[in-house]
């Protein structure tokens, strides 16, 4: 299971990005990684120096999601967990 450095909030449905509250120290892809219900997920995203990460919520509603921030030679960002309720909020 993947551990947590951060619990960021929760999120609704219909919410298009998840703020992660990370400044970015660099600009360039980056990969998000998840699990749920022992799929592993993985997809890209894009970094803006010295702008908040951001990230595509395409995460199942009404639970709760551990996701791993990497730099595209898979350094760490960090790892962060939200829920997303099954509404929009």
């Amino acid at each position: 299971m993947l551990k947590c450095d951060d619990f960021i909030g929760c999120f609704g449905s219909c919410e298009n990005e998840i703020p992660t509250d990370i400044v970015s120290d660099f600009t360039g892809e980056l990969l998000i990684e998840s699990e749920f219900n022992g799929v592993k997920k993985s997809f890209k995203g894009n970094a803006v120096e010295g702008q908040e990460i951001k990230i595509e919520n395409n995460f199942t509603p009404g639970a709760l999601h551990r996701v791993l921030l990497k730099k595209i030679d898979n350094t760490k960002i960090k790892a962060i967990s939200f829920k997303i309720y099954s509404q929009c909020l």
